[in-house]
């Protein structure tokens, strides 16, 4: 390569850098633009404003703009840059967004051209007594013509969610919350919508889940209805449900699961998804291809966060191996003569009658069960009911066993006798008001049932111990002999025979299903 063709190289280098660094320099020392509202910079260009043709509005070429200057209705909404022009004489700025005039001042002292009259009409001012854009106004009106309205309204120019996406849980509720834009606008009020009130219902951003699904929730302007914000809610059950299983939340406790009963098959009978579903032994590491045993943990997880965490109890199940053996015998033997208590889980296991305490007749269950004799988990004996209706009602009914008993609850963790019935009724479609035993005792639409008539699903009433002429507790008969309340002497939903004082205060049953 010749000299020349390395020099001619040089020097196109050097031109290509005094470029690059002149650039730097300038982009050192740029500033903000003197016109920000980009509606308004466009303006000034279209009418002739950007002589540099560089498409920015300058200092000197808003000084160079003379006499009248016609911005109406070209959706400005900051007029800074303005106080720059200081040889027009007139202004025409009606029909735009404007909220604030302040820079209008300078321009009425201007020296030797001051604004002699401007047009505000129709912008976005509160233009009330004792208000800021009142009093500007005043002071524009002392030098020059204002033309402006009493009172404009603002309108509203956007609505939008603070989430796009939210996660509900069945009978839990969340916030969404709603900004209306502008934050001065004349009227904020929205009107709240879910397109499935079956899955969420919303009231002023509050949004309840009421069962799993999905519903989309809007908020609408009510100035302006085609300004809408949407949020897609997905709504799950934040608590372990089953149909088949007991829960008993006051003590974070799932029972009623069979021995050798398989993990897979126990999540079958969970009524959440399955994918949320965590099954841990009991130190605490996830197993999934074992049968369940007392002692293991039952985790829901959703959206990330654990729901809730339940204890496991094996009907029968007293050591944690998930059987019902000579083992579990002994160790309720061993409680009942006070030797080693059961405690825990263990002790809920063994209490095969569900009376909350462990006596000759749990373990006499558990010894006949060992024995093949009658299975320890196989409940109470009880007829087949062919009536759907009634076989669901009983199924409920069943399903709240050993649930604790508390004084005027209604469900679904805790009952008293009537809120028992109310709720297990209410369950499976039967809506009647929540009312105490003595009200259900006299309803003239459930036909009257002599004690000796009774059939699954009568509602059975007894005399109150205080009051002879009252009824005093309310339960659900089974058949065979046997009902279903919450008890107040036991402090929980138990099932039991008619008999004792249940026999001896019976008085009558009334029949919802005929």
């Amino acid at each position: 390569m010749s000299i020349f063709k390395k020099r001619k190289i040089s020097i196109v280098a050097i031109a290509a850098f005094t470029i690059v660094f002149a650039l730097g320099i300038y982009s050192a020392f740029a500033v903000d633009a003197v016109v920000p509202d980009e509606n308004l910079s466009n303006a000034l260009i279209t009418i002739g404003a950007d002589t540099s043709g560089n498409g920015q509005i300058e200092q000197e070429e808003l000084s160079a703009l003379t006499v009248a200057l016609d911005l109406s209705g070209k959706n400005i909404s900051d007029i800074t840059g303005l106080e720059y022009a200081t040889s027009v004489t007139y202004i025409n700025l009606q029909n735009n967004k404007i909220r604030d005039i302040s820079k209008l001042l300078s321009l009425i002292e201007a020296s030797p051209h001051p604004l002699t009259s401007v047009n505000l009409k129709n912008n976005y001012l509160i233009i009330s007594d004792n208000s800021e854009d009142k009093a500007i106004v005043d002071q524009l009106s002392a030098e020059c013509v204002v033309e402006y309205a009493p009172q404009d309204t603002i309108p509203v120019d956007n609505v939008t969610f603070d989430f796009e996406t939210l996660l509900v849980g069945v009978d839990t509720t969340a916030t969404l919350t709603a900004t209306v834009a502008p934050d001065d606008a004349t009227n904020k009020n929205l009107v709240w919508a879910s397109s499935d009130t079956n899955v969420a219902t919303v009231e002023n951003g509050t949004v309840t889940g009421i069962a799993p699904g999905t519903a989309t929730i809007t908020a609408t302007s009510e100035q302006n209805a085609s300004l809408t914000a949407t949020s897609i809610v997905t709504v799950k059950r934040f608590h372990i449900e089953s149909q088949k299983y007991s829960i008993d939340r006051s003590q974070g406790i799932i029972k009623g699961i069979s021995k050798t009963t398989a993990i897979g098959d126990f999540l079958k009978d969970i009524s959440n998804d399955a994918t949320n579903l965590t099954v841990y032994d009991a130190t605490g590491n996830p197993c999934t291809d074992t049968t369940m045993k007392t002692g293991m943990t039952l985790k829901l997880n959703v959206g990330g966060t654990e729901r809730e965490s339940l204890k496991i109890v094996v009907t029968g199940d007293g050591n944690g191996d998930g059987e019902i053996s000579v083992a579990d015998y002994t160790l309720t033997r061993l409680d009942i003569l006070g030797l080693k208590p059961l405690t825990d889980v263990y002790r809920t296991a063994c209490d095969m009658n569900t009376d909350g305490q462990i006596s000759i007749a749990d373990y006499t269950t558990i010894r006949l069960d060992i024995l093949g004799v009658k299975p320890g988990n196989s409940g109470t004996d009880l007829p087949s009911v062919s009536d759907p209706r009634i076989r669901a009602f009983l199924d409920v009914a069943l399903m709240q066993q050993g649930k604790p008993y508390v004084w005027s609850a209604e469900g679904p963790d805790s009952f008293d006798c009537s809120g028992y019935v109310w709720y297990c009724l209410r369950q499976v479609g039967y809506n009647v008001g929540r009312t105490t035993a003595n009200s259900y005792s006299q309803k003239s639409e459930w036909p009257y049932v002599p004690r000796d008539q009774l059939q699954p699903g009568d509602l059975m009433f007894y005399i109150s111990d205080s009051d002879p002429n009252r009824i005093g507790h309310i339960g659900i008969y089974l058949g065979n002999g046997y009902h279903i309340h919450a008890s107040s002497s036991y402090g929980r939903v138990i099932i039991c025979r008619v008999d004792g004082w249940y026999d001896q205060m019976l008085s009558h049953g009334r029949r919802v299903y005929y």
